[in-house]
């Protein structure tokens, strides 16, 4: 069941890759490109990863790492700046007629 699953992202990415239009217009810089040809790259460094750790210390050990990375892009996440200060309030006229009170 695992395999499948790889297989189907890496398929879905291998298509995205393939498909890019300005796939082999090496001359200039592609972000979107990159980006997809770094997604490939990455996953195929990740199953080798894994299958290692999971060889050196089992399945519940790779699960356990697994976690751990989780937890730590979780936690990486608190220290990202919003965008443009202070997130905008709504406006009564913005909420749906429910959400709505008037005054009496």
């Amino acid at each position: 069941m695992i395999l499948n699953t790889f297989v189907v992202v890496l398929t879905t990415v291998w298509v995205e890759l393939v498909t890019d239009p300005k796939l082999f217009d090496i001359r200039h810089k592609v972000i979107t490109r990159d980006h997809k040809l770094a997604a490939a790259g990455a996953l195929f460094l990740g199953a080798f990863v894994g299958r290692a750790i999971m060889v050196a210390i089992g399945v519940g050990g790779a699960l356990g790492v697994g976690v751990g990375f989780r937890i730590l892009i979780m936690i990486s996440w608190a220290f990202i700046p919003a965008k443009g200060g202070k997130a905008p309030k709504a406006k009564p006229e913005n909420l749906p007629a429910t959400a709505v009170t008037k005054e009496v």
